[in-house]
């Protein structure tokens, strides 16, 4: 399992991650062979005695996601809950061996990414006015 190279400096840090993938629909063979190949690299690195860490989700904001729920007559949350399910069910099957699955939901994005996105705008219009005086 990861731990930080501060904890185990013998063990150098390796990170791999995929895709998010939009649970519009269940898994199919494109998100399979990414999930796989993801697989056999962290093995690898495992293997050669890096201290890996295998990251990958879902991103519950789509438009699409959205649409496939109201076509099968479903909540959106139930219906990304679902799809979540069948999401791990095949990675379980596939025998994938991430170390975390995450969702990305509307809350989480405003509160990581509005703070990014403040300090860039004070520093584009901060740039803009000086460059214009």
């Amino acid at each position: 399992m990861y731990s930080s190279y501060e904890e185990n400096p013998e063990k150098k840090p390796y990170y791999i991650t995929t895709a998010i993938d939009y649970p519009n629909a269940p898994p199919h063979v494109g998100h399979s062979l990414e999930k796989v190949a993801a697989d056999v690299i962290a093995r690898y690195h495992r293997l050669q005695g890096f201290d890996t860490y295998f990251s990958m989700g879902l991103d519950e904001n789509s438009q699409h996601v959205v649409q496939a729920a109201q076509a099968n007559n479903v909540d959106l949350v139930a219906w990304i809950n679902k799809m979540d399910q069948a999401f791990r069910l095949a990675w379980s099957k596939l025998e994938v061996s991430y170390d975390r699955s995450h969702r990305v939901r509307p809350p989480l994005i405003v509160r990581t990414t509005f703070p990014v996105f403040c300090s860039v705008s004070t520093y584009l219009v901060a740039s803009t006015t000086s460059s214009n005086g």
